[in-house]
């Protein structure tokens, strides 16, 4: 078998397998691939907001702040139903409740209480949550990942309302393909890379959005084949299937796809 021809298979199998886990998600179930919590299978329940509190892990559509947004526009986060940002809800832990102390300093760990979080240093990078005190107010929590340095979370976008935690309900397709925007360098006529300054006086090669719209109505498992590869080939990450499992996690599960 050509490896063309393996990578069909697996998405195809990806497909399939995504149709088949359909019911385990109606449960609860839930994949989680990110460094934000654990790697694994995870069950959700509906949340009992008045029953949350610290180390609780939530699934979570985050405020449609700035950050927010640009995060998914850059495809950091990848695009799903929550409203004002079309991003996907996050798998995020619960750090501090109602009445609980924040502390945010840049190039310091988060404190909740005066303890210091591990791995909530804010990346450079990132415009982070503005730094200074806070106390949670009530209908409020703040969710931070210990589990990894690069984890998106409210050292970025801040607190996060009760009513933000959700059990997500899907539409279920398992052939729903949907191609993330990429960022390209513009070039000029002589193909030399055109140069802005920006808002921090920085000169940097200018960039901007491409999106992929897919030429076909997806039908069938070979039609969301088809437009996968396409949109790939075009250099955009996909994600596939009712689990919306982005290409780039392929190889966490034994697939490929060229």
């Amino acid at each position: 078998m050509t490896s063309r021809r393996f990578g069909i298979a697996a998405l195809g199998v990806a497909a399939v397998i995504g149709a088949a886990i359909t019911i385990g998600n109606a449960a609860g179930l839930r994949l989680n691939f990110t460094d934000s919590a654990p790697h694994g299978l995870w069950f959700v329940r509906a949340a009992e907001l008045a029953a949350i509190k610290r180390g609780d892990l939530v699934e979570v559509c985050p405020p449609a702040s700035p950050v927010v947004r640009l995060m998914g526009d850059r495809d950091y986060l990848s695009r799903g139903g929550c409203g004002g940002s079309n991003v996907t809800p996050l798998l995020k832990p619960v750090s501090a409740v109602a009445g609980d102390a924040i502390r945010l300093q840049k190039g310091q760990p988060a404190t909740v209480n005066g303890v210091a979080l591990p791995n909530t240093v804010a990346m450079p990078a990132v415009p982070a949550w503005p730094d200074g005190e806070y106390t949670v107010k009530p209908g409020e929590v703040w969710l931070f990942s210990s589990y990894s340095a690069g984890s998106f979370d409210s050292r970025y976008f801040g607190p996060v309302t009760l009513e933000k935690i959700i059990q997500v309900e899907s539409r279920g397709n398992p052939l729903a393909v949907n191609a993330n925007v990429k960022w390209v360098i513009v070039r000029d006529k002589d193909g030399k890379p055109v140069m802005v300054i920006t808002e921090d006086g920085q000169i940097k090669p200018k960039r901007k959005k491409v999106t992929f719209k897919s030429p076909i109505e997806i039908k069938t498992v070979q039609d969301a084949v088809t437009v996968t590869y396409m949109a790939i080939d075009a250099g955009h990450s996909v994600d596939m299937g009712y689990m919306q499992v982005n290409s780039r996690n392929l190889k966490a599960l034994s697939y490929r796809y060229f």
